[in-house]
């Protein structure tokens, strides 16, 4: 009988023996190596694990004043997150809002050098006797609209289509019936009651 791990080279299960003392061996030697591959990484695992659930040795009071859960940073982490969205879309708006005012005031700039270049012109042209002459205007660009998709029309279409398409099925359902009611009156107008 062979022990486990023992010091002879053992490289197949048949190794170790048939009997059930041989079995036991190759299964405990099995155990061990697996044990042996795997601590590793279980001791991976259970580092990660004290780092997220943050369990720590007693280590001093001070110490545990610094650390914190892993899974509180991330929350504290999302937090801080949707904070940073909320005031980058209202920064976006303002900046949008500063854009507007300072087009605002470039078109109010535009005026006011066109109404300056006019001046001496209309007052020449007053003193001629000849008209004012127009300042000149801003272009507003063109105005377009698009009539919206008319879904309620659509929809009424397919319904008076559905509609028509069972008219037309009772229609021929009631001329059948008729049909078969004249038939009917027919046979029984034949047979002789007393």
């Amino acid at each position: 009988m062979v022990t486990a791990l023992s010091d002879t080279a053992l490289e197949t299960p048949a190794d170790f023996g048939d009997d059930p003392a041989g079995v036991a061996a190759r299964w405990i030697s099995e155990l061990e190596l697996a044990d042996k591959a795997q601590r590793p990484w279980r001791e991976t695992c259970r580092s990660i694990i004290k780092l997220y659930q943050a369990i720590y040795p007693d280590d001093g009071a001070v110490a545990r004043k610094r650390r914190f859960s892993l899974l509180w940073s991330n929350s504290q982490n999302q937090a801080a997150a949707s904070f940073g969205n909320t005031a980058q879309q209202q920064a976006y708006q303002q900046n949008l809002q500063n854009a507007q005012l300072w087009n605002s005031a470039a078109q109010q700039n535009f005026q006011n050098q066109a109404y300056a270049q006019q001046l001496p012109i209309n007052e020449l042209s007053a003193l001629l006797g000849m008209g004012q002459t127009q300042l000149p205007q801003g272009y507003a660009g063109a105005q377009t609209s698009v009539a919206p998709t008319d879904v309620l029309g659509a929809y009424s279409l397919q319904q008076q289509a559905l509609q028509n398409t069972y008219d037309a099925q009772m229609k021929n359902y009631q001329s059948s019936m008729g049909g078969l009611f004249n038939l009917g009156s027919a046979a029984m107008s034949l047979l002789p009651f007393a």
